[in-house]
């Protein structure tokens, strides 16, 4: 994931912070790096997001936030295969049940591979809550861009900030 410059809303009590971005990655697509303000216009196409919150930053700030990328694909794999490997494997040892019970192996498999894909998601939550987890996976503030003048609201989405830094330093 590129850096994004969003805004924060509000601060928690665990090192978070719920940061509203645009979703569109409107800072993202011009070579402009100190005019623009289109990510924290007010456009409606806004997205909320919980951050690790390292550097402090207060309500009302600007700051940069990144995921690295061997995280993202880390959890893209853990999200979509793990329990799509246990479909497949679960379906596959349902199908190799020839139990003399009068059930038909397809039956197992398809008992055996809602099993498996359950417990794909089990793991796949487990390592996500897991202590660890949360640091590896979520994105962070990597620096605050511009101080908050006044803090903002917890439960606003800030309108248009005019002359807030947007794309850059």
């Amino acid at each position: 994931m590129p850096e994004r410059i969003g805004k924060i809303l509000r601060v928690n009590t665990d090192r978070t912070a719920e940061v509203v971005t645009d979703r569109t990655g409107a800072c993202g697509g011009c070579q402009d790096t100190h005019g623009c303000r289109s990510c924290l216009s007010d456009s409606g196409n806004k997205m909320v997001s919980t951050v690790l919150n390292h550097p402090g930053a207060d309500p009302g700030d600007v700051v940069v936030i990144h995921q690295k990328a061997s995280s993202l694909w880390t959890g893209a794999f853990l999200l979509y295969l793990v329990p799509v490997f246990g479909l497949i494997i679960g379906a596959a040892i349902g199908s190799d049940m020839t139990a003399g019970d009068g059930v038909d192996d397809s039956t197992w498999a398809v008992i055996f591979g809602f099993c498996g894909l359950a417990l794909g998601f089990l793991i796949t939550f487990l390592i996500a809550r897991s202590p660890g987890g949360r640091e590896r996976f979520m994105p962070q503030i990597i620096r605050i861009v511009e101080h908050a003048e006044s803090p903002v609201q917890s439960s606003q989405i800030p309108e248009s900030t005019g002359r807030a830094a947007c794309c850059g330093p």
